[in-house]
């Protein structure tokens, strides 16, 4: 799964194919936080999400949403 804010397009558009590749999709969060339907979506997968991919770095995608991400995944 690939993660990217929905708050500014470029990251989220050039992620998708990088996460299409790997059969997988991508789910938009905020740069400061998780939405909670984000949230919901990766606890409701965790049993086929074998990767996440942060895309954007954290200037685009904090390093408290990265760890929000591993947390809904179990990680």
């Amino acid at each position: 799964v690939g993660i990217a804010t929905g708050e500014n397009f470029p990251d989220a558009l050039s992620g998708g194919p990088v996460a299409g590749s790997y059969e997988g999709c991508v789910l938009l969060t905020k740069t400061a936080s998780l939405p909670a339907a984000t949230a919901a979506a990766l606890k409701k997968n965790t049993d086929i999400i074998v990767r996440a991919e942060i895309f954007g770095g954290t200037s685009a995608v904090s390093a408290g949403v990265e760890s929000s991400v591993e947390s809904a995944l179990g990680w």
